[in-house]
């Protein structure tokens, strides 16, 4: 492993790697900081712009993004008090407070701070665990991983917001069209309509560009401009500088953070947007001074920025040992590591171990890179956040169409991105769930093989699930998470079909969860 480990920091000492390493992370802080755009369409709208370079220039780019992307929504969420991403909304409650009290600056530098850490010490799980981890996941049956995919598919039941039924409605869509094209198993077609560019199956990087790019363009342009920017003029920074005793007061909620982060980004199917919160809520909790949160306090900063950010090395541990991505983001990178012939899973880290290490070099490069763009940046953020909507999503329309045409320079793929950009627009304006449609879109093939080869091995016996004790128990963890979920439902009192108004009490309910750590 070490000697791997040596190889790979020269290959990833080369101009052409860190330079795109800087370039992603500077994009990626540039799209999570702009409200409306989020981490998640950046990988998508990119990951297409890095098939044609080689692993080890492409994948660093798209990693920079991530890191810089989940970072990023913490400045529009202290300057304006709205997140850039999903991630950052628990940094509201106490980074725009600061800035009205002309502590802009210093809630700026926290957040640099926390995100670092937390990055480097996601990125230090991942080496640890990976390795190990996918040693044992060779040896796992058909059947015990057919149950640890069903396990993360269960985990819609955390992304679906305050309407339980409506996430299981967009996962049943997201697994309805992953039955288009030739059966794996039969090797017939399937709801093809004689269409033969569809015997291949629906592209992933068209549905993802369409469903969360070209959808939120859509519902952006129906919306008023928001007075966020204006307010931003003459703004000041005030003192940026954080103190050794101010650091040493918070060093004990972002270890905290690094471990919840950790731990939630290693669940596939969470991610950042649930980690921020608990990360948030429990350092509320242990605090001396919780009445301090929500008034301005950097603790307050802190926590759900290390949160969210240890949370980005840790997701890629479920997509490298059992190919089972971490949260949405690894999900759309997935697309680009089978482009590059790199197949996730428990025989990549055998198959192409150099090009792995490197990538965990690069990880440690992105945290740099980040924690110095952002560092020596912290002025320019006010300007950027002035992009008016009418020169930002123009932009946003031509990288859609470019990204959509570049996987297999195809006109059929354009029309696909168009089609799922209107389904991702009407499942918004009902109030469905996106997020659960992509998780089942991409899990759906791969529980389906594992489903069938199980039961071939078993000659269609399903006790083949309760025999193996690895899968027993996933699925009684299984079962145990979805008894939790509906029991919470219950006791809340909220019923599983939400109306709009039900909705957004629910999503005010979740925050303040979130504040008391109980989410």
């Amino acid at each position: 492993m070490w000697e791997a480990l040596g190889e790979a920091i020269l290959a990833n000492l080369t101009w052409q790697t860190l330079v795109m390493i800087v370039l992603g992370t500077i994009v990626g802080i540039i799209i999570g900081a702009l409200p409306g755009l989020s981490a998640t369409m950046g990988m998508a709208l990119f990951s297409p712009l890095t098939f044609y370079m080689s692993p080890l220039t492409g994948i660093p780019f798209l990693i920079g993004l991530y890191k810089g992307g989940t970072y990023g929504g913490s400045i529009s969420a202290i300057l304006i008090g709205t997140p850039g991403t999903a991630s950052n909304a628990a940094t509201v409650l106490d980074g725009y407070p600061m800035r009205l009290k002309g502590q802009a600056g210093k809630a700026l530098r926290m957040a640099i701070y926390a995100s670092t850490i937390g990055d480097f010490f996601s990125d230090v799980v991942l080496v640890l665990v990976a390795v190990p981890l996918a040693q044992v996941a060779i040896k796992v049956g058909q059947a015990d991983l057919c149950a640890l995919i069903l396990f993360s598919l269960t985990m819609v039941c955390y992304v679906s917001g305050p309407s339980l039924l409506r996430g299981i409605v967009a996962a049943f869509l997201g697994l309805f069209f992953t039955l288009i094209g030739i059966d794996e198993v039969g090797g017939s077609p399937r709801m093809t309509f004689g269409i033969f560019e569809l015997t291949k199956g629906i592209p992933v990087i068209p549905m993802v560009v369409g469903i969360f790019a070209l959808s939120e363009v859509m519902v952006q342009l129906e919306r008023p401009v928001s007075p966020g920017a204006s307010a931003l003029a003459g703004i000041d920074l005030g003192d940026s500088r954080i103190t050794w005793p101010e650091l040493r007061r918070c060093l004990r909620t972002i270890v905290r953070s690094c471990l919840i982060g950790s731990f939630i980004g290693a669940l596939p199917g969470i991610g950042a947007e649930t980690s921020c919160w608990v990360a948030y809520g429990m350092a509320k909790r242990a605090s001396k001074h919780p009445e301090e949160f929500g008034q301005g306090s950097l603790e307050g900063v802190a926590a759900p920025e290390a949160g969210n950010n240890a949370v980005c090395g840790a997701t890629l541990v479920p997509m490298l040992t059992f190919g089972i991505p971490g949260d949405i983001v690894v999900a759309v990178m997935m697309g680009a590591f089978m482009a590059q012939g790199l197949r996730p899973g428990p025989l990549l880290l055998q198959e192409h171990p150099q090009t792995i290490y490197a990538l965990f070099v690069a990880m440690f490069l992105a945290s740099l890179a980040m924690f110095l763009v952002a560092n020596y940046t912290i002025g320019l953020w006010v300007r950027i956040l002035r992009l008016h909507p009418s020169v930002l999503y123009p932009i946003v329309v031509v990288l859609c169409v470019a990204g959509s045409y570049a996987m297999n320079t195809s006109v059929f793929d354009l029309g696909l991105m168009l089609f799922f950009g209107l389904l991702g627009y009407l499942m918004r304006k009902m109030d469905f769930p996106i997020s659960p449609f992509v998780l089942a879109f991409v899990l759906g093939p791969m529980f389906e093989t594992t489903l069938r080869q199980s039961l071939l091995q078993s000659r269609g016996d399903p006790s083949i699930f309760l025999a193996r004790p690895i899968s027993a128990v996933i699925l009684l963890v299984t079962a145990l998470v979805i008894g939790q979920v509906i029991w919470r439902q219950t006791r809340a009192g909220r019923p599983l079909v939400a109306t709009q108004g039900q909705e957004v009490a629910g999503r005010a309910e979740s925050r303040a969860a979130g504040e008391e750590g109980r989410g």
